[in-house]
C-alpha cells in the first residue's frame, strides 16, 4: 500500500456544496428556539454527550494502538539484518481520529552504519514531520543511535515519482544519542499534545520479524512475489516484489493506471474484465491485454474475475521531471471504494 499514494488520491476528491435549501427546510423542521438544560446551552450537553460516547466505543471496541507497520531487511557478512518500525497512538482510543494520516519509511546502508527514516503526512494541513536515523557500530551486536530532522530531499526521494505538495515541519525534540543493542528497541515521538501521542518504536535484529504470521491473508487480498509484466504479449517489467493490497495496479507512461481488484465494492468505475487463477491474472481495458505472471500464488483459491478501473488522472499526481514517472510501473493500493477519477 503505497500511503503516499493514497493520501494524494484521496486529495483529489471535492465535496459537493449543500443545496442552498439545505439550511431552509433545517429550519423548517426544528423551528424551536435553542433551550438550556441546567442553565447550560442544550447544544453543550449534546455536544459534552458526543465526545462521551466517542470515548465509551474507543474502550469498548478495544481499539488498536497500532497506526502503520514497516519491516525491512539487507544482507550483510554476518547475515541479513532485520528493522521492525510500529507507529502507535497513546492513548490506543485516540487512534480513531487519526485514520487519515500517511505514513513512510527506509532502512539501509552497511553493516557498520545502518540508516532509516520515518515521516508522517497530514494529508488536511498538507503538512509531513519525520525524523532520520542512523546506526553506527560501536562493538559486538551494539549500535550508536542519533537522530536528525527529516528533510525536504528526503520526502522527496521517498514519495518517488510522485509530485511534492505540501512543506515539512519540525517534529518534537529528538532522542539524544545513546547505544542500543541488537534486539533491544528504541523510540522516537512525532506527535504530542498533552497525554496524546504519536511515536514509532524501532527495534534492530538479526532475526526475521513474525510479521507475516500475525494475520491471514484476507480472501480478496492480491499478492505479487516476483511479478513479471506482460503488455500485449511484450515483457514490460520484471519485478522483485510488488506487494499485496486489495487492487494492484500497473502504470503506463502517459495513459495513466490499470487498477484491477477483486472486489469492485460497488465502485462503478470497476467493471469486470479479466481474472486471475493460481500465479497468473490476465485483464484487458480499452484494447490493452494485461498479464502478469508470479512466482507464487496471487490469491487463494482458485479461478476469480478481476474489476478493471483504468484512471487516466493518475498522471496528474506524477512528476514528469522524475525518470520512473515514463517508465511502466507496478503497485498495490487500497480498495476499490477509495478510487475515484
Amino acid at each position: 500500500m503505497n500511503e503516499t499514494e493514497l493520501n494524494e488520491m484521496l486529495d483529489l476528491l471535492v465535496a459537493p456544496a449543500p443545496p442552498p435549501s439545505l439550511r431552509s427546510g433545517l429550519v423548517a423542521a426544528l423551528p424551536e428556539p435553542r433551550r438550556k438544560v441546567l442553565g447550560v446551552p442544550r447544544r453543550w450537553v449534546l455536544a459534552g454527550g458526543a465526545a462521551a460516547l466517542c470515548a465509551a466505543v474507543g474502550a469498548a471496541l478495544d481499539i488498536s494502538p497500532v497506526q502503520a507497520e514497516f519491516y525491512g531487511a539487507m544482507d550483510t557478512a554476518q547475515g541479513p539484518i532485520y528493522v521492525e518500525t510500529i507507529r502507535l497512538v497513546d492513548p490506543p482510543a485516540a487512534n480513531l481520529k487519526w485514520w487519515f494520516l500517511g505514513s513512510a519509511f527506509s532502512f539501509g546502508g552497511t553493516p557498520t552504519a545502518l540508516h532509516g527514516s520515518g515521516d508522517m503526512h497530514n494529508r488536511f494541513t498538507r503538512t509531513f514531520v519525520g525524523y532520520r536515523y542512523m546506526l553506527d557500530q560501536t562493538g559486538a551486536g551494539e549500535y550508536r543511535v542519533s537522530f536528525s530532522p527529516l528533510d525536504e530531499a528526503t520526502v522527496k526521494k521517498g514519495m518517488g515519482p510522485f509530485k511534492f505538495n505540501g512543506q515539512v515541519v519540525a517534529p518534537p525534540p529528538l532522542p539524544d544519542p545513546s547505544i542500543v543493542q541488537i534486539g533491544e528497541p528504541f523510540q522516537v515521538t512525532l506527535y504530542q499534545n498533552g497525554g496524546e501521542r504519536i511515536y514509532d518504536r524501532i527495534v534492530v535484529s538479526w532475526t526475521a520479524p513474525k510479521w507475516s504470521t500475525r494475520r491471514a491473508q484476507p480472501a480478496a487480498t492480491l499478492r505479487l512475489a516476483g511479478p513479471q509484466v506482460y503488455v500485449n504479449g511484450e515483457l514490460a517489467l520484471t519485478k522483485a516484489d510488488a506487494g499485496s493490497g486489495p487492487v494492484v495496479w500497473v502504470h503506463l507512461p502517459g495513459q495513466g493506471r490499470y487498477l484491477a481488484a477483486l472486489d469492485a465494492q460497488h465502485n462503478p468505475l470497476f467493471v469486470e474484465g479479466g481474472h486471475v487463477n493460481g500465479n497468473v491474472m490476465e485483464f484487458q481495458s480499452g484494447g490493452t491485454q494485461f498479464r502478469i505472471v508470479c512466482n507464487q500464488p496471487i490469491t487463494p483459491g482458485g479461478d476469480r474475475p478481476l474489476y478493471i478501473y483504468h484512471q487516466q488522472s493518475f498522471e496528474a499526481l506524477l512528476d514528469p521531471a522524475n525518470p520512473l514517472s515514463q517508465r511502466t510501473m507496478l503497485g498495490n493500493a487500497g480498495p476499490a471504494s477509495l478510487h475515484v477519477q
